[in-house]
């Protein structure tokens, strides 16, 4: 069972159950049952995706459970299969804030986190703006990749940039 994004997980809350979703084993401690979360990957770099790829899957938190190498396949894959996060490439083609938006904007929507090298505070503020709760820098997030992403599941805006606070700064300015 599937816990909204951002909820309280204080046990008396009902689990919200997606259409289609198969049993899950109860956690021992609560006596609640979750499941993965299922994580939609984009980065039209091959070497990039399968190392994205690699590492939520190697996190039993996550299952990768689609692939796409530009923003258009996102978006198509995040509207047909239920997808609880979207970790997109912006500088892919078809990317950017248009792909987060697209995404943030549809029905059921996933949490949609943005990755890549471009750190420019700019560019961080209109990702955000667009509808993103995480920028991560490639290169720089490696094994905390599937942290980073819990903490965006759970509700935080989690900003691993250099240049986080500029975006902010952008970000308030207007």
């Amino acid at each position: 069972m599937h816990y909204r994004p951002g909820s309280a997980r204080t046990g008396i809350e009902p689990p919200i159950r997606r259409q289609n979703e198969l049993p899950t084993k109860p956690l021992a401690a609560s006596g609640m049952s979750v499941s993965p979360l299922r994580v939609l990957v984009a980065d039209d770099h091959p070497q990039m995706l399968a190392a994205l790829v690699h590492v939520i899957e190697s996190d039993g938190r996550f299952t990768v459970v689609a692939q796409a190498s530009s923003g258009d396949d996102a978006l198509r894959l995040a509207s047909e299969i239920a997808v609880d996060v979207a970790l997109l490439d912006i500088r892919m083609p078809g990317g950017g804030a248009g792909a987060v938006a697209a995404v943030a904007a549809l029905p059921g929507a996933p949490v949609v986190v943005a990755v890549s090298a471009d750190v420019t505070a700019s560019t961080v503020a209109s990702v955000v703006r667009a509808g993103a709760v995480g920028y991560l820098t490639k290169g720089q997030i490696g094994e905390a990749l599937p942290d980073l992403l819990a903490r965006c599941a759970a509700g935080e805006v989690v900003l691993a940039t250099e240049t986080a606070a500029g975006a902010l700064r952008t970000l308030t300015r207007h």
